[in-house]
């Protein structure tokens, strides 16, 4: 047994200090790391690609995520487009390249990505969430209450849509079914 830790030293030695380096970069860019690490991991799983399509679509991604972070909105945008040529059916990057959109001031391009992520993902709840809360800022209440609907089918009493959809039907002139989803929304956070 007192060979083993000695063995792995030898073989740690012996990895090349690229593919040490490589793999440390590859955790920050997949794993659990602040968004310059992870900037940096990505870059090089990119530069690098060593990983299949959809390792280098989440490295786009996770990438976009980070810039997004940073307030980045145009570098974040790039590399959602990159993921989604690589990964076209990615619904978590329609989402998130729409939620980008939609920081921009771009809505109808967010409701066109958001639109794409549930089709791609009909179960995808934060995919109608986002839609109905890009059409809330448009003024097309009954269409972010329908959002807000299939959301609130997908995942019944959350607070946050249940919040949205009260405003929304406030704002429509349905001040008592927007009390009442108020009401709901305060009580499901105790």
């Amino acid at each position: 047994m007192r060979g083993l830790p000695l063995l792995g030293v030898l073989l740690a030695t012996a990895v090349p200090a690229e593919a040490q380096n490589y793999r440390q970069l590859s955790q920050w860019c997949f794993g659990h790391a602040g968004d310059a690490e992870t900037i940096a991991g990505c870059t090089a799983v990119i530069q690098w690609m060593r990983e299949s399509k959809r390792d280098a679509a989440a490295a786009f991604y996770n990438r976009a995520i980070a810039y997004r972070n940073q307030g980045q909105l145009d570098r974040a945008l790039d590399d959602y487009d990159e993921a989604l040529k690589l990964r076209p059916a990615f619904a978590e990057a329609w989402n998130d390249r729409g939620i980008a959109h939609r920081s921009k001031g771009n809505s109808q391009r967010a409701i066109a990505d958001f639109s794409e992520a549930g089709r791609l993902s009909p179960d995808f709840a934060a995919a109608w969430f986002n839609r109905g809360s890009t059409w809330f800022g448009l003024g097309q209440f009954d269409r972010a209450i329908a959002d807000f609907d299939r959301t609130l089918a997908l995942e019944p009493g959350d607070a946050e849509a249940l919040l949205a959809r009260g405003q929304a039907r406030r704002a429509a002139g349905d001040i008592a079914g927007g009390d009442a989803d108020i009401a709901a929304a305060r009580q499901s956070r105790k």
